[in-house]
């Protein structure tokens, strides 16, 4: 077996322009293949700040909340148009907060937990805007060269 020494296991996934594959990686993530992804992740605040759940408040959970899901949706149609879904991947003391079923009846299946599988990666993959806060995830989508906000609360 020949080894190569190029890339990078991690973010390999990244470079791939293959529409069928993405469908396929959507498939396995449960997303759906004919929309657009918008994947919020924000980073988790454990710098002892707020030991009363604060950090978990900080670590997206206020800026979900805050949100205006129809404002951000008809944005993002009208910027890029298609239909989209929002993929909230979070840190697992954060996702555990949130009611998912309440969030996917609400927003007709269109807000989607993403942290039903383990690897970051695969949702960067398939992702066709980021928004984040300070996570170094933005680093590695900047692979992708699709476009990325930042989400900053004044906390």
């Amino acid at each position: 077996v020949k080894t190569l020494l190029i890339g990078t296991p991690r973010n390999d996934v990244l470079f791939i322009k293959d529409n069928s594959k993405i469908v396929q990686i959507k498939n396995k993530l449960g997303l759906p293949s004919n929309k657009k992804v918008a994947l919020f992740a924000p980073t988790f605040r454990n710098d002892g700040v707020g030991t009363d759940g604060k950090n978990v408040r900080r670590s997206g959970l206020d800026q979900l909340e805050s949100m205006d899901f129809n404002v951000l949706f008809k944005t993002l149609e009208d910027k890029f148009g298609d239909e989209w879904v929002l993929v909230c991947r979070f840190h697992y003391h954060v996702e555990k907060s949130i009611d998912w079923l309440e969030m996917e009846e609400k927003y007709a299946g269109k807000i989607i937990n993403g942290n039903k599988n383990d690897d970051m990666a695969d949702y960067l993959a398939c992702t066709d805007f980021l928004i984040t806060d300070a996570s170094s995830s933005m680093f590695d989508f900047a692979l992708t060269g699709r476009p990325c906000a930042l989400y900053a609360s004044g906390n």
